[in-house]
């Protein structure tokens, strides 16, 4: 069993002196973890980009008065719902990498320039005070509204659903289709969109992965009244 503990883990990153392999390590570190947050916000804007024209497009046919305007509406909000949900599942994915480089900063700075990244020299703030600021977190609140979108889009889909005249066979099939289609997607976003640790795993029973919680030996230092 290999040992996860503190010491255990940075023995695999120390060279001869601070210049060495650990501090190599943290560095990496840091700019992997810079590179996610980058590259979350470079998705989000992808994504938003698209459900955007979605929703014109969905309004734009609600207007229409052609004889398909209901039948292509359905097919947009799904096509919304699927490329919500999987800006849902990308911002979860995306969060996670970027947790598991903050842990690895965690676990190599103390050393090399002291518990920097875990100390905490913010004031106690107030959201009552509106002029000042929070402890908000953007990528939670963007993760939130990811999952409020997918649901606004279920909603638009089974409403559309609901108000259309489905009078002929190829309308039957379009709707039928659509469903299949929306099933289908979620289910392969969630069940195929998940990393395979299984296929990274040379043998289960000599090798542990280390577990992905924050380590026990991690704890934030508030420094309050900080001048």
């Amino acid at each position: 069993m290999s040992d996860v503990s503190r010491e255990g883990v940075l023995k695999n990153f120390r060279g001869t002196s601070l210049a060495g392999r650990q501090r190599e390590a943290l560095l990496q570190a840091l700019r992997i973890r810079e590179f996610e947050i980058d590259l979350y916000w470079k998705r989000s804007a992808y994504f938003w980009a698209f459900i955007a024209l979605a929703f014109a497009g969905y309004f734009s046919l609600q207007k229409g008065d052609t004889p398909r305007s209901g039948e292509l509406a359905l097919i947009v909000a799904g096509l919304g719902f699927i490329f919500s949900l999987g800006w849902y599942f990308v911002n979860r994915g995306s969060k996670a990498w970027q947790e598991n480089w903050e842990r690895a900063v965690d676990l190599l700075e103390d050393e090399i320039m002291g518990p920097l990244y875990k100390s905490d020299f913010k004031p106690q703030y107030s959201w009552r005070s509106l002029s000042k600021p929070f402890e908000y977190s953007p990528s939670k609140i963007n993760l939130i509204l990811a999952g409020i979108i997918t649901i606004v889009w279920l909603f638009l889909g089974c409403w559309t659903f609901l108000i259309s005249e489905w009078t002929c066979s190829s309308q039957h099939w379009v709707s039928g289709g659509t469903l299949v289609f929306v099933v289908v997607g979620a289910v392969l976003l969630h069940w195929r969109g998940q990393s395979d640790d299984e296929e990274d795993k040379k043998d289960d029973d000599a090798e542990e992965k280390i577990k992905p919680e924050r380590p026990i030996y991690y704890k934030r230092r508030r420094y309050e009244n900080w001048e």
